[in-house]
């Protein structure tokens, strides 16, 4: 899968199982993307895409076989930079953690077929650039980690 930061568009090439690729597809999304995820959100065991661009977050689901569906936007009101992906709440579904612009990540937790609830915020650093989730106690619980600028590092539980 690639992005191009000034393109609208993802292509996803398919490994021919020698180390190859093929020329892959293209799949319209909104502008500038910057990052993309790959995750089963909607439970059909086919990994969906979502997508960073400059105005928020989108998901492509996996239609079958490597191809995927129009990009549908989930509500985001700020800039957002990065994206975690990770189960927060242990209920098995994958949820994610938007890290926007304002210094602020979003929480959006998953409620299945695609649909995640509201954002909750926490605050991080000045000028965020970076964002993990991780189990760094052993608990099976992620926590977020951030970069800011000034090279900082809030770590949230």
């Amino acid at each position: 899968m690639s992005v191009g930061y000034d393109s609208t568009a993802v292509r996803v090439r398919l490994n021919r199982g020698d180390g190859t690729f093929d020329d892959g597809s293209t799949y319209p999304v909104p502008s500038y993307p910057s990052e993309l995820g790959a995750s089963d959100f909607d439970g059909d065991a086919d990994l969906d895409l979502m997508v960073v661009s400059a105005p928020g977050v989108s998901v492509l689901a996996n239609a079958g076989e490597g191809s995927f569906g129009s990009a549908t936007a989930l509500e985001a009101s700020e800039a957002i930079l990065r994206l975690a992906i990770a189960d927060l709440n242990a209920d098995g579904r994958l949820d994610i953690t938007l890290l926007a612009r304002s210094s602020q990540l979003a929480v959006r937790l998953d409620e299945g077929s695609l649909g995640f609830a509201g954002a909750q915020p926490y605050g991080v650093g000045p000028r965020p650039s970076a964002i993990a989730a991780l189990d760094l106690n052993g608990a099976a619980e992620p926590i977020w980690q951030s970069r800011t600028a000034a090279a900082t590092t809030s770590v949230c539980c």
